[in-house]
C-alpha cells in the first residue's frame, strides 16, 4: 500500500509539473518527438557524410578539371578513384576529417614504395580542399563546393614525401641533343614534321605542343594554349616564332580539319604518347634512357650555357608568370627575344663544336698569355746570354793583342842584345 501510495504521489507531481505541455500524456509525447528528431539529425548527418565526404570533395574536383579540360584531369580522376575511393576513409564528411586521418589515407601508397604517386595525391586533395575552404568566402568561386562546409585545408598540415619529391633533372645532353637532332633531321612525313617543330620551337610542353590549331597558324608564328594553372584560371596564350627551317617542316603536315598535328584528317589531335613514341622510334637504342620529356630540359640547359638571358628562355618554354609587372603590366610577347634563342637553338644543334662556358674561355686565354709571356721572357734571357758571350769574347781578344803588344818591343830588345854581343 505504501509504494502504491509513493507510486501515485510521483506519478501526480509528474503530471504537475507537465502541465503546461499537456500534462503526462504530453510529456511522453514530447520525449517520443525529441527522439525521433535525434534518429532523424543522425539519418540526415550520416546523408550529409555521406554526400559531402572527402571522397566526394575529391570527386567533385576531377570533375571540376574534367569540364575545363584540363590536360591532367584524367590522371586526377583515376588517382582518385583508385586511392581515395578505395580507403574508408572516403566515407568521413570533409567538413570534420583531420589532417591525422588524411595522413592515414595516404600512407598506403608511400608504403608500398610510390612515394611520387603519393605526393600527387596528396596535391589533389590539397587542390580540393582550398577550393572548398575559400568557396564560403568568395563570390567567384564555384557553388557546388560550398555545401562541403570547409571552413580550412587540413591537407595543408600533411607533409609530402621528400624523397620523392626532389626536382627531375635529367636533361639531354649537348652531345645527345645533336644526335638526336640528326636521329629526326631526315625522318619523313608528318611524323618528322612534327618532330622537327617541336624541337626547334624549344621543346614546348608536348600536351601543349599536340594540340595546335591550323586556324592558329600565322605569320607571327604558331600560337599555343597553356592549360596549366589552377581550375576557373583559363588557358594562357604562347606565341612561337617560326624560324625558316620549321616553315620548311609544316610543308609535310596536310593542313586539313581543326588539328595541325592529327592521324584522323584534323578531326582529334595526336596523343602525348603518340608523338613520345615517334621520337623513340626514331632515336632506337643511340640516346641512353631516352624520352622526349627529356628534350624539354635539354633545350633550357643547352641555352643556358651559351648565355640566352633566362628570362627570355622563361618566355620561350612559357614557364609560370610571376611578379606585379609581368602579370598586370607587360603584355609584350618577346616574339622576337624568342626568335633569336630559337636561332642560337638551331646553330647549336647544326655545330660539332661543343660550347664552352665563358670560365673555361677565360682560363684557357688566361693560359695562353701566360705562355706567351714566359716564351718572350725565355727569348729575351737567350738575347741576353748571347749578348753577354760576345762581350767576354771581344774582351779577350783586345787582352790577347794588348800582350801581343807589350811582348813584341821586349822580344826585339833582346834580340839586339844577343846580336851586339855576338
Amino acid at each position: 500500500v505504501v509504494a502504491a501510495v509513493v507510486k501515485a504521489s510521483a506519478i501526480s507531481l509528474e503530471h504537475f509539473l507537465a502541465l503546461q505541455i499537456d500534462g503526462i500524456q504530453g510529456k511522453r509525447r514530447h520525449e517520443q518527438e525529441l527522439k525521433q528528431k535525434a534518429i532523424d539529425d543522425a539519418q540526415r548527418a550520416l546523408q550529409a557524410r555521406e554526400s559531402y565526404s572527402v571522397g566526394k570533395l575529391a570527386q567533385l574536383y576531377a570533375a571540376v578539371l574534367i569540364k575545363e579540360g584540363k590536360p591532367s584531369a584524367k590522371e586526377v580522376f583515376n588517382a582518385v578513384e583508385r586511392h581515395v575511393m578505395s580507403h574508408p576513409l572516403a566515407l568521413e564528411a570533409a567538413s570534420d576529417i583531420t589532417n591525422e586521418q588524411l595522413a592515414e589515407l595516404l600512407r598506403p601508397i608511400y608504403e608500398r614504395g610510390n612515394g611520387r604517386q603519393g605526393n600527387k595525391v596528396r596535391s589533389y586533395l590539397h587542390a580540393a580542399f582550398s577550393l572548398a575552404a575559400s568557396s564560403r568566402a568568395s563570390p567567384e568561386t564555384m557553388g557546388p563546393f560550398i555545401p562541403f562546409n570547409v571552413r580550412f585545408n587540413p591537407v595543408a598540415q600533411v607533409k609530402a614525401g621528400q624523397d620523392a619529391n626532389r626536382p627531375d633533372k635529367d636533361p639531354l645532353s649537348t652531345e645527345e641533343m645533336r644526335t638526336y637532332w640528326r636521329c629526326i633531321e631526315e625522318v619523313p612525313g608528318p611524323k618528322g614534321a612534327a618532330l622537327r617543330l617541336h624541337l626547334l620551337g624549344g621543346a614546348p610542353r608536348i600536351m601543349q605542343f599536340v594540340r595546335a590549331r591550323c586556324a592558329e597558324l600565322t605569320e607571327e608564328g604558331m600560337l599555343l594554349w597553356d592549360l596549366k594553372g589552377r581550375p576557373g584560371g583559363g588557358p594562357r596564350k604562347h606565341k612561337l616564332p617560326l624560324l625558316l627551317v620549321m616553315e620548311d617542316a609544316l610543308v609535310d603536315l596536310p593542313r586539313t580539319g581543326t588539328y595541325l598535328f592529327s592521324s584522323t584528317g584534323g578531326r582529334s589531335h595526336i596523343s602525348n604518347t603518340t608523338l613520345s613514341n615517334w621520337a623513340r622510334e626514331a632515336v632506337g637504342d643511340k640516346i641512353s634512357r631516352f624520352t622526349l620529356k627529356r628534350t624539354r630540359s635539354g633545350v633550357e640547359t643547352l641555352l643556358s650555357m651559351l648565355k640566352v638571358d633566362i628570362k627570355h628562355r622563361g618566355y620561350l618554354q612559357s614557364h609560370g608568370i610571376s611578379g606585379v609587372q609581368s602579370k598586370h603590366y607587360d603584355a609584350n610577347e618577346y616574339l622576337d627575344e624568342k626568335y633569336a634563342a630559337l636561332e642560337v637553338l638551331h646553330e647549336a644543334l647544326m655545330s660539332d663544336e661543343a660550347p664552352v662556358p665563358t670560365h673555361v674561355q677565360a682560363k684557357r686565354k688566361a693560359s695562353q698569355d701566360r705562355a706567351e709571356l714566359r716564351r718572350a721572357m725565355a727569348e729575351k734571357s737567350e738575347i741576353c746570354a748571347v749578348h753577354s758571350l760576345s762581350r767576354a769574347q771581344v774582351s779577350s781578344e783586345n787582352a790577347e793583342v794588348k800582350d801581343n803588344d807589350e811582348i813584341a818591343p821586349k822580344a826585339a830588345k833582346g834580340l839586339r842584345l844577343v846580336i851586339n854581343n855576338g
